[in-house]
Parts: structure tokens; C-alpha cells; sequence
């Protein structure tokens, strides 16, 4: 099965297309992936099986560890983001002890999950590397924050964008937990494990937001 596939998305897949004209014959004895790419629109599945249209916040998480090879994945994805004039400035910082999770879980009243959760991950901003004197390095770190809660979904977990930066608390505590060289500044926090809840994100499609050619 597909990582960011469970089985009840297929089933409401398989439920959608269930009316739509059959192809291939008898469905009799095919599996729910040969049932949903016959059955089901082709809009839909594609929707699907892309982490854009399924991602939303999770915050509540089962006692399972995340394997080291998803973690580098999803620390791969993060830098394949963009970053003006090609700088990078990004530094990915991955802890699974208990007394990381345990320090973030208390550094805001928003991020008690992390104690429970199977990873944090800590993207900063290596000021050194980033544009003197512009504020760009802020897009990057958020465009990579952005990859890497996407790929959390395509190795089948969930993931909870916790704000750092600028909240001058938060990025305190991190840097002296973390022992943060005074060029490195956290920008963002990440809470990820496996969860009971499911990536179905709402649809917040409006297009009166949407505006072609003129505003």
C-alpha cells in the first residue's frame, strides 16, 4: 500500500467512483488499489496520492518510534525546498530523547504533544549563509518547513508545525537546550510520529480567493 494511502481513504476513493461505468471488466477478486484506480476519477486520485491534499495538522501520537531512514527522507525533503540566490541557509536539527521532546512539550502552551510524539524537528537559520541585511532566509526556512511536513504524510505519519520564531521564549529555550552556535536561530519547530488520527485534511478550497489577471 501506498505510505500516505490508509485504508479507509481507499475505501471512500473506492465509494466515490462506485456509481462511475466499470472498466476492465468484473472487479470480482481486486485488490482495493485495482478497485480505486478502476473505479474512482482520476481527479480525485490524484488528489489523493499527493500529501498537498491530504496534510493537516496532527497532534496526538502513539508510542512507536520513527524509523532513522524516514527521518533522513524527510530531512532530504526539506532541503529540496527553494531558497533565494541559492543560499540554503537552512540547518535541520532531528531529536528523539525523551528530554528534547520533554523541553519542547514545555517551551509554549501550544506544544504539550511533543512530549508524546515520535520526533521534533528543529529547522533554523544559519545567519551566516543567509542574504546580509534581507529578510529572505525566512521564506527559505518556511518553504523547508513546509517539505518536510509534506513528506512526514508520505512516510505515513503526522505532523504539527509548532511556532518559533519570532516568539524570542521559545527560540531562547531551544537554543540553550540545543547548545546553538549565536548564528544558528531557530525558525521553526516540528512535532511527527505515528498517530490513530488520519491525514483527511478539509477542503479549504475558496475561490473568491483566486484571482486571474487582476485582483
Amino acid at each position: 500500500m501506498h505510505p500516505i494511502m490508509t485504508n479507509s481513504a481507499i475505501k471512500h476513493m473506492y465509494t466515490l467512483g462506485a456509481n462511475i461505468k466499470r472498466k476492465n471488466g468484473d472487479l470480482a477478486g481486486k485488490s482495493e488499489i485495482e478497485k480505486m484506480v478502476v473505479c474512482c476519477l482520476p481527479e480525485r486520485v490524484k488528489m489523493m496520492m499527493n500529501p498537498i491534499f491530504l496534510r493537516r495538522s496532527i497532534r496526538s501520537f502513539i508510542d512507536k518510534s520513527v524509523e532513522r531512514e524516514k527521518l533522513e527522507r524527510i530531512a532530504k525533503a526539506g532541503q529540496l525546498a527553494p531558497s533565494a540566490m541559492g543560499r540554503f541557509p537552512w540547518e535541520i536539527l532531528i531529536a528523539t530523547s525523551p528530554e528534547a521532546k520533554q523541553m519542547i512539550s514545555q517551551m509554549s502552551p501550544y506544544s504539550k504533544m511533543a512530549a508524546r510524539a515520535g520526533a521534533v524537528i528543529i529547522v533554523c537559520a544559519d545567519m551566516q549563509k543567509a542574504i546580509a541585511g534581507q529578510a529572505w532566509w525566512i521564506q527559505d526556512c518556511a518553504a523547508c518547513t513546509e517539505n518536510i511536513l509534506l513528506q512526514i504524510v508520505a512516510e505515513g505519519m503526522g505532523g504539527v508545525w509548532l511556532g518559533t520564531y519570532p516568539k524570542q521564549e521559545c527560540m531562547k529555550k531551544i537554543s540553550e537546550f540545543f547548545m546553538l552556535p549565536d548564528h544558528i536561530i531557530p525558525f521553526s519547530t516540528i512535532a511527527l510520529g505515528y498517530s490513530k488520527e488520519e491525514n483527511i485534511a478539509k477542503d479549504r478550497y475558496d475561490p473568491a480567493k483566486v484571482h486571474f489577471e487582476r485582483f
